[in-house]
């Protein structure tokens, strides 16, 4: 039974990917924040298959502590969803050093470290998979959510960096318009409400099962920002 670890996968896409792990025979190791609820949920339904992991990604040595926190029988990981990520509302020239920190914190730091535990602890004889949730507007430059941007950027280059070890394959998911934004920790409303949640998904599993798949970027956005 292969057992992955899903930062942010209680809720939105997280949680999409998580049940399709599990519907796929998985254990998972859900990772949250604030979303203490969503998360239980998901244990209730997969008591044997799931456990829940609660860290602010933000903290010093996060990512450290969520592998310390991750029962034996859910290791060793081969599968790191790296998809945990903060999108606040921001503005060029009044956003402060705080602010900067915990997008980079989150967004950045913790995934690359998230990387380094997951690659030490997998075994000789294992090799592991590295799912990374990016951007499809990263190629649309412009000061709209700077530092998010710049955040994603950098975990793009640290995907394909990290492919080129010889313990893991890395592909990253760069998804469009999947679901209504969600901003400042509230869903915005729009008229054209929309769910293509299943098209990531589906993207996941590819990546993930297709072993001849290293070092890409999958964007899944209808086209809009090709």
């Amino acid at each position: 039974m292969r057992k992955a670890l899903i930062t942010g996968g209680a809720v939105r896409i997280g949680k999409a990917i998580s049940t399709a792990l599990l519907s796929r025979g998985y254990k998972i190791t859900i990772h949250y924040n604030n979303s203490r609820y969503e998360a239980e949920q998901l244990k209730y339904a997969f008591p044997e298959k799931v456990t829940l992991v609660s860290i602010d990604l933000s903290a010093p040595k996060a990512s450290e502590h969520l592998f310390k926190s991750i029962p034996s029988e859910f290791l060793p990981i081969e599968v790191l969803i790296l998809n945990a990520s903060v999108f606040p509302q921001e503005n060029f020239l009044t956003i402060t050093e705080k602010e900067w920190n915990d997008i980079i914190s989150i967004n950045l730091r913790s995934n690359f470290f998230l990387a380094q535990k997951f690659i030490k602890q997998l075994p000789e004889d294992r090799k592991g998979v590295i799912i990374s949730l990016l951007d499809a507007q990263l190629s649309q430059y412009s000061l709209d959510n700077l530092v998010y941007k710049i955040s994603k950027k950098g975990l793009e280059y640290l995907t394909l960096s990290l492919g080129k070890h010889k313990k893991i394959r890395t592909v990253g998911i760069a998804p469009g318009a999947i679901l209504p934004p969600k901003i400042n920790g509230k869903v915005t409303t729009r008229s054209d409400n929309y769910d293509r949640s299943q098209f990531i998904v589906q993207s996941v599993l590819f990546a993930i099962e297709n072993e001849y798949i290293n070092c890409e970027i999958i964007r899944v956005d209808g086209g809009k920002y090709g």
